[in-house]
């Protein structure tokens, strides 16, 4: 089982890259519901990474074309 609680931001940014959405909603759910905002605050960063980070393929695709 993944530990959000002592994952470094690269961790947490590959187990959000290699799990479903559903997951990751459920586990930051879970984290809200018992008082984690570090862990959400964790959650929520990586996530944002992760999109940016397609956006930024996205537009090297639209480059390239």
């Amino acid at each position: 089982m993944f530990d959000y609680k002592n994952s470094s931001t690269d961790e947490m940014i590959n187990h959000i890259k290699a799990s479903s959405s559903a997951l990751i909603t459920r586990m930051r759910t879970y984290h809200v519901k018992h008082n984690n905002p570090d862990i959400v605050k964790k959650i929520d960063s990586a996530r944002e990474y992760v999109k940016l980070e397609k956006i930024q393929k996205r537009l090297k695709e639209l480059e390239n074309v």
